[in-house]
Protein backbone atom coordinates (compact mmCIF):
# COMPACT_ATOMS: atom_id res chain seq x y z
CA UNK A 1 0.00 0.00 0.00
CA UNK A 2 1.44 3.37 -1.06
CA UNK A 3 0.80 5.32 2.13
CA UNK A 4 4.01 7.35 2.28
CA UNK A 5 5.16 10.41 0.37
CA UNK A 6 8.85 11.09 -0.08
CA UNK A 7 10.58 14.46 -0.19
CA UNK A 8 14.11 14.74 -1.54
CA UNK A 9 16.20 17.86 -1.28
CA UNK A 10 18.31 18.27 -4.43
CA UNK A 11 21.35 20.49 -4.85
CA UNK A 12 23.56 19.38 -7.75
CA UNK A 13 24.84 15.77 -7.88
CA UNK A 14 22.63 14.64 -10.78
CA UNK A 15 24.15 11.15 -10.95
CA UNK A 16 23.95 10.60 -7.19
CA UNK A 17 20.39 11.91 -7.28
CA UNK A 18 19.54 9.37 -9.97
CA UNK A 19 21.03 6.60 -7.82
CA UNK A 20 19.23 7.81 -4.69
CA UNK A 21 15.79 7.75 -6.32
CA UNK A 22 16.41 4.60 -8.36
CA UNK A 23 17.64 2.60 -5.37
CA UNK A 24 14.89 3.97 -3.11
CA UNK A 25 12.23 3.00 -5.64
CA UNK A 26 13.80 -0.42 -6.11
CA UNK A 27 13.66 -1.27 -2.41
CA UNK A 28 10.83 0.88 -1.00
CA UNK A 29 8.77 1.89 -4.02
CA UNK A 30 5.82 -0.18 -2.84
CA UNK A 31 5.33 2.25 0.07
CA UNK A 32 5.66 5.46 -1.95
CA UNK A 33 2.93 7.46 -3.65
CA UNK A 34 4.55 10.77 -4.62
CA UNK A 35 8.13 12.00 -4.56
CA UNK A 36 8.40 15.73 -3.91
CA UNK A 37 11.55 16.66 -5.82
CA UNK A 38 12.74 19.90 -4.21
CA UNK A 39 15.35 21.27 -6.60
CA UNK A 40 17.19 24.11 -4.92
CA UNK A 41 17.11 27.34 -6.87
CA UNK A 42 20.86 27.49 -7.49
CA UNK A 43 20.31 29.57 -10.63
CA UNK A 44 19.40 32.46 -8.33
CA UNK A 45 23.10 32.68 -7.41
CA UNK A 46 24.43 31.81 -10.86
CA UNK A 47 25.38 28.18 -10.14
CA UNK A 48 24.89 25.37 -12.65
CA UNK A 49 25.30 21.85 -11.27
CA UNK A 50 23.84 20.00 -14.24
CA UNK A 51 20.45 18.72 -15.32
CA UNK A 52 18.16 16.28 -13.52
CA UNK A 53 15.99 15.63 -16.58
CA UNK A 54 16.98 11.95 -16.76
CA UNK A 55 15.56 10.99 -13.39
CA UNK A 56 12.64 13.40 -13.69
CA UNK A 57 11.64 11.73 -16.94
CA UNK A 58 12.22 8.19 -15.67
CA UNK A 59 9.80 8.65 -12.75
CA UNK A 60 7.62 11.39 -14.22
CA UNK A 61 4.42 9.72 -13.03
CA UNK A 62 5.58 9.73 -9.40
CA UNK A 63 7.55 12.97 -9.13
CA UNK A 64 6.25 16.40 -8.16
CA UNK A 65 9.01 18.85 -9.05
CA UNK A 66 9.28 22.10 -7.15
CA UNK A 67 11.90 24.83 -7.51
CA UNK A 68 11.68 27.17 -4.50
CA UNK A 69 11.73 30.92 -5.18
CA UNK A 70 14.84 31.42 -3.01
CA UNK A 71 18.10 29.57 -2.41
CA UNK A 72 19.31 29.66 1.19
CA UNK A 73 21.66 26.62 0.89
CA UNK A 74 22.97 26.13 4.46
CA UNK A 75 22.31 29.69 5.59
CA UNK A 76 19.96 30.66 8.39
CA UNK A 77 17.08 33.07 7.99
CA UNK A 78 15.50 35.05 10.79
CA UNK A 79 12.51 33.44 12.47
CA UNK A 80 10.23 36.35 11.56
CA UNK A 81 10.51 35.27 7.90
CA UNK A 82 9.16 31.78 8.55
CA UNK A 83 5.60 33.09 8.31
CA UNK A 84 6.27 34.41 4.82
CA UNK A 85 5.34 31.78 2.21
CA UNK A 86 8.16 32.73 -0.17
CA UNK A 87 10.84 32.29 2.48
CA UNK A 88 9.33 29.34 4.32
CA UNK A 89 8.65 27.32 1.18
CA UNK A 90 12.29 27.84 0.19
CA UNK A 91 13.42 25.93 3.26
CA UNK A 92 14.48 22.33 2.78
CA UNK A 93 11.64 19.81 2.58
CA UNK A 94 9.00 22.38 3.47
CA UNK A 95 7.01 22.23 0.23
CA UNK A 96 6.54 18.48 0.58
CA UNK A 97 5.85 18.87 4.29
CA UNK A 98 2.96 21.22 3.55
CA UNK A 99 1.66 19.66 0.32
CA UNK A 100 1.65 15.95 1.21
CA UNK A 101 -1.72 14.45 2.07
CA UNK A 102 -0.22 11.30 3.61
CA UNK A 103 0.19 10.49 7.30
CA UNK A 104 3.85 9.59 6.78
CA UNK A 105 6.60 11.55 5.03
CA UNK A 106 10.05 10.13 4.24
CA UNK A 107 12.90 12.63 3.87
CA UNK A 108 16.09 11.82 2.00
CA UNK A 109 19.29 13.44 0.83
CA UNK A 110 20.17 13.12 -2.83
CA UNK A 111 23.48 11.37 -2.09
CA UNK A 112 22.05 8.23 -0.50
CA UNK A 113 22.33 4.73 -1.97
CA UNK A 114 19.58 2.50 -0.60
CA UNK A 115 20.41 -1.18 -0.26
CA UNK A 116 17.30 -2.33 1.63
CA UNK A 117 13.70 -1.38 2.33
CA UNK A 118 14.46 1.65 4.48
CA UNK A 119 10.86 2.89 4.56
CA UNK A 120 9.55 -0.53 5.59
CA UNK A 121 12.14 -0.63 8.36
CA UNK A 122 11.18 2.79 9.70
CA UNK A 123 7.44 2.10 9.41
CA UNK A 124 7.96 -1.03 11.48
CA UNK A 125 9.54 0.95 14.33
CA UNK A 126 7.91 4.41 14.32
CA UNK A 127 4.87 3.34 16.36
CA UNK A 128 3.20 6.41 17.84
CA UNK A 129 6.38 8.50 17.84
CA UNK A 130 6.85 11.74 15.94
CA UNK A 131 9.66 10.44 13.73
CA UNK A 132 12.01 7.52 13.23
CA UNK A 133 15.56 7.43 11.94
CA UNK A 134 19.12 7.83 13.10
CA UNK A 135 19.07 10.16 16.11
CA UNK A 136 21.91 12.43 17.08
CA UNK A 137 25.09 13.88 15.68
CA UNK A 138 26.94 12.10 18.44
CA UNK A 139 30.30 12.48 16.71
CA UNK A 140 30.24 16.19 17.60
CA UNK A 141 28.66 15.88 21.05
CA UNK A 142 30.77 16.00 24.23
CA UNK A 143 28.12 14.12 26.22
CA UNK A 144 28.60 11.15 23.90
CA UNK A 145 32.36 11.38 24.18
CA UNK A 146 32.03 11.40 27.96
CA UNK A 147 29.91 8.23 27.80
CA UNK A 148 26.82 9.93 29.19
CA UNK A 149 24.53 9.86 26.16
CA UNK A 150 23.96 8.18 22.81
CA UNK A 151 21.25 7.74 20.19
CA UNK A 152 19.26 5.31 22.34
CA UNK A 153 19.52 7.40 25.54
CA UNK A 154 18.86 10.90 24.22
CA UNK A 155 15.42 11.12 25.88
CA UNK A 156 16.69 10.33 29.36
CA UNK A 157 20.00 12.15 29.62
CA UNK A 158 19.01 15.66 30.69
CA UNK A 159 21.89 17.65 32.16
CA UNK A 160 21.37 21.02 33.76
CA UNK A 161 22.98 24.00 32.07
CA UNK A 162 26.03 23.99 34.33
CA UNK A 163 26.81 20.35 33.48
CA UNK A 164 26.28 20.93 29.78
CA UNK A 165 28.50 24.03 29.78
CA UNK A 166 31.27 22.14 31.58
CA UNK A 167 31.10 19.28 29.06
CA UNK A 168 31.51 21.67 26.17
CA UNK A 169 34.32 23.61 27.79
CA UNK A 170 36.24 20.42 28.54
CA UNK A 171 35.88 19.14 24.99
CA UNK A 172 36.25 22.45 23.12
CA UNK A 173 39.63 21.66 21.58
CA UNK A 174 38.49 18.35 20.09
CA UNK A 175 34.95 19.15 18.91
CA UNK A 176 34.23 19.42 15.21
CA UNK A 177 31.42 21.85 16.06
CA UNK A 178 32.18 23.58 19.38
CA UNK A 179 29.42 25.46 21.14
CA UNK A 180 30.13 29.12 20.55
CA UNK A 181 26.92 30.65 21.86
CA UNK A 182 25.33 29.78 25.18
CA UNK A 183 22.11 31.59 24.34
CA UNK A 184 19.31 32.37 26.75
CA UNK A 185 17.24 29.58 25.20
CA UNK A 186 19.95 27.04 25.93
CA UNK A 187 20.39 28.34 29.48
CA UNK A 188 16.70 27.90 30.21
CA UNK A 189 16.30 24.67 28.21
CA UNK A 190 19.60 22.74 28.05
CA UNK A 191 17.79 19.67 26.67
CA UNK A 192 17.74 18.31 24.02
CA UNK A 193 21.48 18.64 23.66
CA UNK A 194 22.58 21.31 21.18
CA UNK A 195 23.42 19.05 18.20
CA UNK A 196 20.69 16.47 18.73
CA UNK A 197 18.15 15.75 15.98
CA UNK A 198 16.68 12.99 13.87
CA UNK A 199 19.06 13.04 10.92
CA UNK A 200 17.08 14.14 7.88
CA UNK A 201 19.08 12.27 5.25
CA UNK A 202 16.84 9.21 5.87
CA UNK A 203 13.96 9.85 8.27
CA UNK A 204 10.28 9.00 8.51
CA UNK A 205 7.99 11.65 9.98
CA UNK A 206 4.53 11.14 11.41
CA UNK A 207 3.12 13.99 9.37
CA UNK A 208 -0.33 13.78 10.93
CA UNK A 209 1.20 14.74 14.27
CA UNK A 210 3.99 16.96 12.99
CA UNK A 211 2.03 19.21 10.68
CA UNK A 212 -0.33 20.52 13.36
CA UNK A 213 2.50 21.63 15.67
CA UNK A 214 4.96 22.85 13.01
CA UNK A 215 4.89 26.18 11.23
CA UNK A 216 2.82 27.53 9.61
CA UNK A 217 0.21 25.68 11.72
CA UNK A 218 2.03 25.49 15.05
CA UNK A 219 4.93 26.99 17.01
CA UNK A 220 7.71 24.49 16.13
CA UNK A 221 10.40 25.57 13.68
CA UNK A 222 10.01 24.34 10.10
CA UNK A 223 11.62 20.92 9.76
CA UNK A 224 14.36 22.11 7.39
CA UNK A 225 15.17 25.40 9.09
CA UNK A 226 18.18 26.71 10.88
CA UNK A 227 17.30 29.15 13.65
CA UNK A 228 19.28 32.37 13.39
CA UNK A 229 18.09 33.53 16.81
CA UNK A 230 19.49 30.43 18.51
CA UNK A 231 23.12 30.65 17.48
CA UNK A 232 24.04 27.21 18.80
CA UNK A 233 21.81 25.59 16.17
CA UNK A 234 24.21 24.67 13.40
CA UNK A 235 22.43 22.15 11.21
CA UNK A 236 19.16 21.30 9.48
CA UNK A 237 16.50 19.77 11.69
CA UNK A 238 18.00 20.70 15.05
CA UNK A 239 15.57 23.56 15.72
CA UNK A 240 12.53 21.45 14.83
CA UNK A 241 13.74 18.48 16.89
CA UNK A 242 14.39 20.74 19.86
CA UNK A 243 10.97 22.34 19.65
CA UNK A 244 8.93 19.16 19.26
CA UNK A 245 10.94 17.39 21.97
CA UNK A 246 10.15 20.15 24.44
CA UNK A 247 6.47 19.70 23.53
CA UNK A 248 6.78 16.10 24.71
CA UNK A 249 7.02 14.34 21.35
CA UNK A 250 9.55 11.52 21.08
CA UNK A 251 11.50 10.31 18.09
CA UNK A 252 12.60 6.70 17.69
CA UNK A 253 16.23 5.80 17.04
CA UNK A 254 16.50 3.09 14.40
CA UNK A 255 19.87 1.77 13.16
CA UNK A 256 19.57 2.36 9.41
CA UNK A 257 22.98 1.70 7.90
CA UNK A 258 22.27 -1.86 6.85
CA UNK A 259 19.75 -0.24 4.49
CA UNK A 260 21.50 2.92 3.28
CA UNK A 261 24.90 4.26 2.41
CA UNK A 262 25.11 8.02 2.87
CA UNK A 263 27.52 10.20 0.89
CA UNK A 264 29.64 13.10 2.06
CA UNK A 265 26.99 15.83 2.07
CA UNK A 266 28.33 19.38 2.01
CA UNK A 267 31.94 18.23 1.88
CA UNK A 268 31.48 17.13 -1.71
CA UNK A 269 29.95 20.49 -2.64
CA UNK A 270 33.12 22.33 -1.64
CA UNK A 271 35.67 19.84 -2.99
CA UNK A 272 35.60 19.50 -6.78
CA UNK A 273 37.68 16.32 -6.83
CA UNK A 274 35.49 14.63 -4.22
CA UNK A 275 32.38 15.76 -6.10
CA UNK A 276 33.61 14.18 -9.34
CA UNK A 277 34.66 11.00 -7.53
CA UNK A 278 31.24 10.54 -5.90
CA UNK A 279 29.48 11.17 -9.22
CA UNK A 280 31.63 8.57 -10.95
CA UNK A 281 31.04 6.05 -8.17
CA UNK A 282 27.29 6.58 -8.48
CA UNK A 283 27.52 6.22 -12.27
CA UNK A 284 29.24 2.86 -11.85
CA UNK A 285 26.66 1.58 -9.35
CA UNK A 286 23.81 2.62 -11.64
CA UNK A 287 25.41 0.63 -14.44
CA UNK A 288 26.49 -2.44 -12.46
CA UNK A 289 23.45 -2.80 -10.19
CA UNK A 290 20.56 -1.40 -12.21
CA UNK A 291 21.78 -1.65 -15.80
CA UNK A 292 21.42 2.10 -16.30
CA UNK A 293 23.87 4.03 -18.44
CA UNK A 294 24.14 7.62 -17.25
CA UNK A 295 23.86 9.85 -19.11
CA UNK A 296 21.67 7.82 -21.45
CA UNK A 297 23.10 7.21 -24.91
Amino acid sequence: MSNVDCVINVCGKPVQTALAITSLMEHSGQHIDRVFFIEENTAESGHDFGSHEFILSRYHDRIVRYVPPRWFYVGAIARRHWKDDTARLSLRYQYGFEQSEKDLLFTTHNDCHYTGDIIGLLKEHIGHDMAAGHIGMCWTCPAHRAGKCDSFRYWNYRPNFGELKALYEQAASSLAAPLSDFSSDLRSRPWPLPVCRVNEWSALINLRKARRVTMPNGPAAPFGAYDKQRGFITDVGVAWFRDISNMGFRCRHVPIYSHVQHGRGHAAMTDANLYRLREEEARQVLHDTYGITYPPA
